[in-house]
Order: structure tokens, then sequence, then C-alpha cells
């Protein structure tokens, strides 16, 4: 029963805390327009830049996530394969 004495105000505290939560996000418009971003999504966007005569370049839409970025390593070294070390075992606690 002591136990109670903590859990009822930590309890009535966190609801609070939901509450302020909740009304802070109504307030900002989080629950605004529920159903433009499902439409939105669906929507055919790809065929209002394109003439018609041509066919849609595949890569129009697409941009290079980090053009700058060096080449990724092989995961296998020279060492370990001079060794006969595999992936697997490189990861194993040593």
């Amino acid at each position: 029963m002591d136990i109670l004495i903590l859990l009822v105000p930590m309890s009535l505290v966190l609801v609070a805390l939901i509450g302020v939560v909740f009304a802070w996000s109504v307030k900002s418009g989080q629950y605004d327009d529920l159903e433009g971003p499902a439409h939105r999504i669906l929507a055919d966007d790809d065929g209002a830049s394109a003439s018609e005569g041509s066919a849609p370049d595949p890569d129009a839409g697409l941009t290079a996530v980090n053009p700058t970025a060096p080449a990724a390593r092989n995961m296998h070294t020279t060492a370990d394969a001079k060794a006969g070390i595999s992936a697997a075992a490189r990861r194993l606690p040593r």
C-alpha cells in the first residue's frame, strides 16, 4: 500500500504531461489535414513535365546521395586474404 503514495502522483504527472503534448500537437496543426498526404503520394506527377512524343527519362528525378564520397572499400583486405581469414572470422571477438 505504501507504493500507492508514489505511483498515484507519478501517474497524475504522466497524464498531465501527455495532455500538454497532445494540446500542443493540436494547436500546432498536426491533425489539420489527415487525408491530404495519402492522396498526394498517389498523384502521378511524372507525366506533367515530359513532352507528349518522347519517352520519360528514367533518371530525371534521381539525385546522387553523396557524389563526392570516396568509393567503398572492399570488406576483405589483402592482409586478411594472405592470412586466409574470412569475413565471418573477422567479425568474431578475439
